[in-house]
């Protein structure tokens, strides 16, 4: 069988020193570079392939090589660093933020190169990707909080960056239950979530022997509170906190709910499906598998929900049910087969 071929070479910082560490991707393989800059890496299908190599902080390096099975392909690459971006971050008052994060994000705002702002407040962004406009500002805890705010077209940029933070970006807002089940403060293994996706945030929060639960102080935005505990049914409540808001959502009482149970058809055919149960709101409340054409839900709340059901070979399927505490819907349905 084909076992490939083999890539070496060597790796060079910007400054023309060795770029030991860096790494270097061919064709869905790769290796990392010792001290002296060099790699190899085996295995690699023959035929033609871009190579990348990099290393955090100094940029990277981007080619082409050609693998044959008779002898081992050679590239040799120099890292080429992004640009830079230097500044200072302060409050409306003019004070400096220590801590604050600067930084490129990507996806569900995650920090794809960041840098924190110093005791005075100033901070350096370096190798900035290619590309790159817009810079992401958030609290010294955005990787949980995410960013308070994004900063669009400042990159590149040769002139210092002053940037002033108004209060209503500031983490001032906050949100509190007390979560009881059976008139009793919550069990131990209840569990209670906060998400947003602007600013994106999802943290779970503590929940006290009284039931209570508090969350840290959160920048305003509009956030989902979640609440879960065994063999309870999940409660969903959505908030919108402004600057220096606090919501007390009072007493959140669990409930037995009912189920949702699924008899599903499908000729001959036993495919592996899945199913999603959404609430009148769209939110997702459970998932489930259903196997041989049968499945039960966990512990859903009272009320109307929708069933979306979904597999490899068969048309998906959306099933309309009312839950009703402590009984179980039965839901019936033929599907068809699926066209790909």
């Amino acid at each position: 069988p084909d076992r490939g071929g083999v890539v070496t070479g060597s790796v060079e910082r910007a400054d023309g020193t060795p770029a030991g560490g860096a790494s270097v991707r061919v064709a869905e393989t790769g290796a990392r570079a010792d001290a002296a800059g060099r790699f190899h890496i085996e295995g690699v299908p023959l035929g033609e392939h871009p190579i990348l190599a990099s290393l955090q902080h100094h940029g990277d390096a981007r080619g082409s090589v050609r693998v044959i099975a008779t002898e081992p392909s050679r590239w040799n690459g120099r890292l080429t660093e992004g640009s830079s971006v230097r500044g200072t971050i302060l409050d409306e008052r003019g004070l400096p933020l220590a801590g604050w994060v600067v930084g490129v994000t990507s996806g569900s705002s995650l920090w794809q190169r960041s840098t924190r702002a110093g005791a005075d407040g100033t901070f350096e962004l370096r190798d900035i990707p290619t590309g790159t406009r817009s810079l992401a500002v958030g609290p010294p805890d955005a990787v949980i909080r995410g960013p308070a705010f994004t900063l669009h077209g400042v990159v590149p940029r040769e002139a210092d960056l002053f940037v002033r933070v108004p209060d209503d970006r500031l983490p001032t807002a906050r949100v509190e239950l007390r979560v009881l089940a059976d008139g009793e403060p919550a069990p131990a293994d209840t569990v209670v979530t906060l998400r947003a996706s602007s600013p994106f945030f999802y943290r779970e929060l503590d929940v006290d022997e009284e039931g209570r639960s508090r969350s840290p102080d959160l920048l305003p935005g509009t956030y989902s509170v979640s609440v879960r505990a065994p063999e309870r049914a999940p409660i969903h409540r959505l908030v919108k906190l402004g600057p220096r808001e606090r919501e007390d959502l009072g007493d959140v009482t669990l409930s037995r709910g009912g189920r949702v149970s699924l008899r599903l058809f499908a000729g001959k055919e036993r495919p592996f499906l899945q199913a999603k149960v959404l609430d009148d709101r769209g939110e997702a409340l459970e998932h489930f598998q259903v196997a041989d054409g049968e499945g039960v839900s966990e512990p859903l709340p009272p009320g109307p929900v929708r069933v979306l059901v979904a597999g490899d070979t068969v048309a998906a399927e959306i099933l309309d049910a009312v839950i009703v505490e402590g009984e179980t819907t039965v839901l019936e349905a033929t599907l068809r087969p699926g066209v790909s």
